[in-house]
């Protein structure tokens, strides 16, 4: 042990419990123990215990960013950051700082910086290309010369959910560049947090996807084409196979029914697959007609179930229909059967025994129905894919499951169109799923912005 050490051993036990370090009075007798301290090459901190701090000598006080040794006595022992690491840390993070400035300057994507009022703080070089503005002539604008005029209420809207904190993820939506050019972009949209966790700004991403809309409208257009080539053919078939059934041919041969009805069973099952690609083409392109009615959903709920009432009955499932007084809704009304026929045709579908159960929500501008079923239920892989095209859940039961992989697509396309949607409100394995659906309620503030957009979508149409 050193004779420096020797002597903190001795000398620090009955110093401090004679002296205060902080009291002006015992500053003399403090000096002269002080100095004995500044005498060691080291930098010299002495900690009671409980993490406080009881001495230091000038050594330290200069390491640790003190002016004076007896500014360190009472504070914690955190304060003991090596200043020299301290300003390493600095430097390092003003690099990465530069780094990842640089990185969003230089991006293909258009990164815009914004306040809360919308003025863009900061625009990159990939939203000089995208929207043809110039760094200089951006910045201090309004971002809304980058939005249609149709869509200068979606401004406003996102600004409201970024003020409150929330991130808008890959929406697709349109942009205008410069010349008044019409660019289909996906946006990601992330509020700017300060260090205490308060939105002081807003921070966009927008990446053109002119040419996967260019593919998904070519593939569409195939897709209408070779359905309308389909029907006619199709609807031939389904023709003969009635006059066969009614004898136009003469007596039917018994060997025949069996196949007869595979051939009438698949025949139905193709029609309706080239009919949802038809009204997936039309509803993608805007040419799929609506026709907006006030009615009642539990009356067309009721219906619907009576029409059903023999699946019910052959899978030996109980119908626990929960009316409530509930308003009507704005929709279309054969479409909204059709929606509601998908959904409980599914829940049939996938229920072995057990129970469905359908009940309604309202809220102050929807009315939603639910579908409970104690079916099969869903896997979380399978959930990611339940609303897209020709994808069908996993069969995890011996029950034949059949179908076109288009119902869910087209009915939420559908339903969103008209101002509701649909969801998986919950679903866990082997103990069933519940749907939801939304419309708006008739007369609400919703219903008329859905009617009017229809409307303006209609003119275009006819132009």
């Amino acid at each position: 042990m050193s004779s420096f050490t020797s002597f903190l051993k001795n000398l620090i036990p009955d110093f401090y419990k004679t002296w205060d370090f902080k009291s002006d009075s015992n500053r003399q007798p403090q000096d002269l123990q002080q100095s004995s301290l500044d005498s060691s090459p080291d930098a010299v901190v002495v900690i009671d215990r409980e993490g406080k701090i009881k001495a230091a000598n000038k050594r330290a006080a200069k390491l640790y960013g003190f002016t004076d040794p007896f500014d360190m006595v009472g504070k914690s022992k955190t304060v003991l950051v090596n200043a020299q690491e301290l300003e390493k840390i600095k430097k390092q993070f003003a690099e990465s700082k530069s780094f990842m400035a640089a990185i969003a300057e230089s991006a293909e994507d258009a990164i815009i910086g914004k306040d809360l009022n919308g003025r863009i703080t900061s625009w990159n070089k990939g939203a000089e290309k995208l929207y043809g503005y110039k760094k200089e002539e951006a910045l201090g604008q309004s971002v809304s010369i980058v939005y249609p005029p149709e869509l200068k209420d979606e401004l406003q809207k996102i600004l409201a959910k970024l003020k409150r904190g929330e991130l808008i993820q890959h929406l697709e939506t349109v942009r205008i560049n410069r010349d008044g050019r019409r660019i289909p972009v996906s946006m990601t949209i992330s509020p700017v947090l300060d260090e205490k966790g308060n939105v002081r700004g807003v921070s966009s991403i927008g990446r053109d996807i002119s040419r996967e809309k260019e593919l998904d409208r070519l593939k569409d257009e195939f897709i209408s084409l070779t359905s309308h080539a389909l029907r006619t053919p199709l609807s031939a078939i389904k023709g003969l196979i009635s006059m066969i059934y009614e004898g136009d041919y003469g007596p039917m041969n018994k060997n025949l029914e069996k196949p007869l009805a595979n051939i009438s069973s698949s025949t139905e099952r193709l029609i309706k697959l080239v009919n949802n690609l038809l009204k997936i083409s039309r509803a993608k392109t805007g040419k799929l007609e609506y026709k907006l009615a006030d009615f009642s959903l539990a009356d067309l709920m009721a219906e619907i179930l009576k029409e059903l009432g023999p699946m019910a009955r052959e899978n030996k499932i109980e119908v626990n229909f929960i009316r409530s007084e509930i308003p009507q809704v704005q929709s279309d009304e054969a479409k909204t059967r059709d929606i509601l026929t998908n959904l409980l045709s599914n829940a049939f579908k996938f229920t072995n025994k057990g129970s469905i159960e359908i009940s309604f929500k309202q809220e102050q501008d929807t009315v939603t129905v639910f579908v409970k079923d104690t079916g099969i239920g869903i896997s979380d892989k399978d959930k990611a894919k339940l609303f897209q095209r020709f994808q069908q859940i996993a069969n995890v039961t011996s029950k034949q499951i059949t179908g076109t992989g288009l119902g869910l697509y087209l009915s939420k396309m559908m339903a969103q169109r008209l101002g509701g949607d649909i969801w998986l409100a919950e679903s866990e394995l082997k103990k069933g799923s519940t749907f939801g659906f939304s419309l708006p309620k008739a007369g609400s503030v919703k219903a008329k912005e859905v009617a009017e957009a229809l409307s303006k979508n209609h003119s275009k149409q006819l132009v």
